[in-house]
């Protein structure tokens, strides 16, 4: 059953959410049922983000993104309240993560980008500082080569399109899936 909204509840549901999977999307289920007041919660979320060490900072990235993808179809609320601290939240994150942690929340930041589950002024502030410009320096020559060795984008394609058929829990499966996937 899904217990009634109280920040003491939210807080503690923050403080004891794990990276299993089942905990993950337990926790994002109750977010979602709470939707009237997904502001509140992602300023718990961001409380909690900021005094969390590095592990637990991956587990409410992994939150966050299991409330962005599955409340989309309930509306904007949750990314329009995620949107303004996201920059903040993953800056402190890249700034504690070890090279494993990053690459996981690469992984996460590409779904989030091929998915536009957030605004593009949003997902751009998202870039790892620097990427515009190294991008802009790389030949065409070498962004067409990267394309040929990843042709994982188009199948996202196709993912995207069974995705919206599927059942929320199907999608959240693969998306974890995705997110912890060794990387190609």
């Amino acid at each position: 059953a899904m217990a009634s909204f109280s920040e003491g509840g939210a807080r503690e549901r923050l403080r004891t959410v794990t990276g299993a999977q089942e905990s993950v999307e337990g926790t994002s289920l109750w977010f979602q049922s709470h939707v009237a007041h997904a502001t509140t919660l992602v300023q718990l979320w961001m409380a909690e983000l900021i005094r969390a060490d590095a592990k637990k900072k991956l587990v409410l990235v992994y939150l966050a993104n299991d409330v962005l993808q599955n409340s989309r179809k309930s509306g904007q609320a949750f990314a329009n309240a995620f949107s303004p601290v996201l920059p903040a939240a993953i800056t402190a994150c890249r700034n504690e993560f070890g090279e494993p942690q990053l690459q996981k929340l690469k992984r996460v930041l590409n779904v989030w980008r091929e998915r536009c589950v957030l605004p593009s002024s949003v997902l751009a502030q998202l870039q790892e500082p620097g990427k515009e410009s190294e991008h802009a320096h790389e030949g065409h020559a070498s962004s067409r080569q990267h394309h040929h060795r990843q042709p994982s984008h188009e199948r996202k394609k196709h993912e995207r399109s069974h995705d919206d058929a599927h059942h929320s829990a199907t999608k959240v499966s693969r998306t974890e899936a995705a997110a912890a996937a060794p990387a190609p």
